[in-house]
């Protein structure tokens, strides 16, 4: 499915046509999976103008341990267009999983997958920085990203800056379905997505001495 995958570094770096049959990763059964299964997945909603997380009602799930969000609120947000994001998608199945785990191996990361998808011409976050490096695989649908020549400096936040803030932009291009961007830690960047898409991020924190790698042997997979 992927070819050899690119050192991690301090530059950003675009790959045209890089992961063949990326739809095999993620498709919109899966999301619909994940929207019906909320407790095995961390769900949120950005507004499709504003670029800002939506407040979705959650319950307490006793046998979980954790807060569950109302699946019907989500569903319904995704109808009208708003973006939904699936964290904890790396074991969602055995695909996910082998990927995860060849990324993990190859560099001394531990890295999770996040599926971004809209139905619609939606907002994603403003222009903004990732604390650890990510790589972006385009599935489905068209996104325009900008990636900028500057990192954030300092303590580690979320904000969001102006274009003027984040500098020149050395990344101006069109992700479609099997391109991939690897975007350095901390470096500013923004998607705008053109229509109905599905796109995975993979951040991958690195290990080291507070950090454990994951054994993904002990992870529980999706195989349906």
């Amino acid at each position: 499915m992927m070819s050899e995958i690119p050192i991690i570094d301090d530059k950003p770096l675009l790959f045209r046509n890089y992961v063949q049959d990326a739809n095999l990763l993620a498709t919109w059964t899966d999301v619909e999976f994940c929207i019906n299964n909320p407790w095995q997945y961390n769900l949120s909603v950005i507004h499709k103008t504003t670029g800002q997380r939506i407040p979705i009602n959650v319950q307490p799930a006793f046998w979980f341990g954790k807060d569950i969000p109302d699946k019907r609120a989500i569903l319904d947000k995704v109808k009208l267009g708003h973006t939904l994001v699936i964290e904890n998608f790396s074991v969602h199945s055995v695909g996910t999983h082998n990927l995860a785990k060849r990324i993990e191996d190859l560099f001394s990361v531990n890295c999770d997958m996040h599926v971004y998808c809209s139905l619609d011409k939606s907002s994603s976050f403003g222009i903004h920085c990732d604390q650890p490096p990510n790589f972006i695989l385009q599935v489905e649908g068209e996104t325009a990203w900008k990636v900028f020549d500057k990192t954030l400096k300092g303590q580690y936040n979320s904000n969001t800056i102006t274009e003027q803030e984040a500098g020149e932009a050395v990344i101006d291009t069109i992700l479609r379905p099997g391109d991939m961007l690897y975007i350095p830690k901390r470096m500013y960047h923004q998607a705008t997505p053109f229509e109905k898409r599905i796109s995975i991020s993979i951040p991958c924190p690195p290990v080291d001495e507070t950090t454990k790698p994951i054994d993904r042997r002990q992870l529980k997979l999706n195989e349906s």
